[in-house]
């Protein structure tokens, strides 16, 4: 297909934007980035990677082997940098596309952007040489930094669903023939197409490593969408099993248990019941929804060698499900919210912590509140936001055996306000309390923000005040939670994409004078 020309375009306009900046007055001293150093304040900012009035955004974050890969808007235009946590070793990766074109425009919030395979980082690049969105690797210098192959000539194969499996990654690309599973040792040679059409749209869900195998949801014209395993060798891409021969077995949410590849799939003749494979074959594990209709399994999680999942029934609703790979095995945990109304959301979080599987739940009484359960029996840990309308749980994590998550307590008649703060769980009412109000009264300090552990600390955006949101960092407690001084102006900080390097956290964040760029924290003020 014709190439776009639109990369050619964005570097004409760049050129121009340059040329107009020359007339611009330099920036003041004040606006200089750090100095260079291990010894950084805490948060301090790494690098001011774009000296012109706009931001470098850091994103696609990808930590590997002790450093964070990033796409960032410099000079050169968005090209892969590389940060070890210090000034001196933020630095960009290699200017792929020479001029300030850019290479990886679209790597701005992809956590899927970037993949690995032994200590090497791959990734879809564009040089600006006519071959396209290609695959591209790097050891993290610019002498190791080249194109794998040019899959789609004059056009743009552009790679993504990447995934490590038996020596090898595998990922999906487009050589003109349409979306298909490839692999790649990283060389051109080591780098072909399975010859099976494949998405890589939902990877987290049609895709998984199992036996050493990749396993994933392929399509042909002749037999439909069904279950296709790969050795990564020439030719020997297999069907697993043509499990609806009539039309698309469309097999998802794909989740490997103990042994076992647990998966939902439509036979044709059931309706999207779960199913299961194993050295043994593919079979039905159970008709929850008996007959043609479908119970829909979802949100599939591992706990004490069985399988959770949220099913439907018409005389339930969505509840939540277990099974041990067996019929008799397969069955309902708890009708929470008796009826035909739901007991809980089919893709709400579930985590998993010391043998016991926590998930949100409840009745037309509580709404969805925090719920636990150990595959035998189900409990409420504890009505948070007492009334019919629940307290909103999100952005959970685990530090140290304490669940940590946003939820707001107010009660029913503020069902319009919300009041989400930092709260904390070790599985027990008692133990289930606010570790504290950042923002009082009925404003929140959590806009949908995660929660990340790093050092033995939580970091997380928060504000405490309506005019904007800032780092914050705890320990568990109220009295070692605090606001991080990132921007010392009454703006916030503007906190961008965050992830653990090492024992600190590496974010991007705007200071009020440089625009969203690359910080370090280890949690001190």
């Amino acid at each position: 297909m014709p190439h776009n020309h639109s990369p050619r375009l964005a570097r004409l306009f760049t050129c121009l934007f340059f040329f107009l900046c020359q007339f611009i007055p330099s920036r003041p001293a004040a606006l200089a980035e750090p100095p260079g150093g291990a010894d950084l304040p805490a948060p301090a900012m790494l690098k001011d990677i774009n000296a012109t009035p706009y931001p470098s955004t850091p994103g696609g974050l990808y930590p590997l082997d002790g450093l964070v890969y990033f796409a960032a808007d410099g000079l050169a235009g968005r090209e892969v940098w590389r940060s070890d946590g210090t000034p001196g070793g933020t630095f960009q990766v290699s200017d792929i596309n020479p001029g300030p074109g850019g290479s990886v425009e679209g790597a701005l919030h992809d956590a899927d952007f970037f993949g690995s395979l032994d200590g090497t980082l791959f990734f879809p690049a564009d040089d600006g040489s006519g071959a396209g969105v290609e695959l591209w690797r790097t050891d993290g210098t610019d002498a190791g930094t080249s194109l794998v192959k040019d899959i789609h000539p004059g056009g743009d194969s552009r790679p993504d669903g990447f995934l490590s499996a038996g020596g090898l990654l595998f990922f999906v690309a487009d050589d003109g023939g349409g979306q298909a599973l490839w692999r790649s040792d990283g060389t051109p040679g080591g780098t072909f197409s399975s010859g099976v059409l494949a998405t890589a749209y939902a990877r987290n869900t049609t895709m998984a490593a199992y036996g050493g195998l990749v396993y994933f949801r392929g399509c042909d014209p002749a037999r439909g969408c069904e279950l296709w395993r790969w050795n990564g060798l020439p030719g020997q891409a297999e069907i697993v099993a043509e499990i609806n021969p009539t039309g698309d077995a469309n097999p998802d949410h794909l989740r490997v248990v103990g042994d076992t590849l647990y998966f939902a799939a439509d036979d044709g003749v059931h309706g999207v019941e779960l199913w299961k494979a194993s050295p043994a074959g593919v079979e039905l594990v159970r008709d929850i929804v008996e007959g043609s209709g479908s119970s829909s399994p979802a949100n599939l999680a591992g706990l004490n060698g069985q399988v959770f999942f949220a099913a439907t029934t018409p005389a339930q609703g969505t509840e939540l499900w277990r099974s041990n790979g067996s019929a008799g095995g397969t069955a309902l945990v708890a009708d929470l919210n008796p009826g035909e109304a739901s007991g809980l959301n089919a893709y709400d979080p579930m985590l998993a912590m010391g043998g016991v599987l926590y998930f949100l739940g409840g009745d037309s009484l509580t709404g969805f509140e925090l719920c636990k359960t150990d595959g035998t029996a189900v409990s409420l840990v504890k009505d948070i936001n007492p009334g019919t309308y629940g307290s909103g749980i999100s952005a959970i994590t685990a530090l140290d055996g304490v669940l940590y998550f946003s939820a707001k307590d107010l009660p029913a008649s503020y069902i319009s306000l919300s009041n989400y703060e930092l709260w904390r769980s070790d599985g027990t009412p008692a133990g289930t309390y606010q570790v504290k109000d950042i923002r009082p009264g009925e404003g929140s300090a959590f806009n949908a923000n995660p929660i990340v552990a790093a050092g033995g600390k939580l970091f997380f955006g928060a504000a405490d005040r309506p005019s904007g949101w800032d780092l914050w960092v705890s320990d568990g407690s109220a009295a070692g939670t605090t606001r991080l001084p990132v921007n010392p102006m009454t703006a916030g900080a503007a906190i961008g994409l965050v992830i653990p390097l090492g024992e600190r956290l590496f974010f991007g964040a705007d200071d009020g004078l440089h625009g969203v760029e690359p910080w370090i924290s280890d949690g001190t003020p």
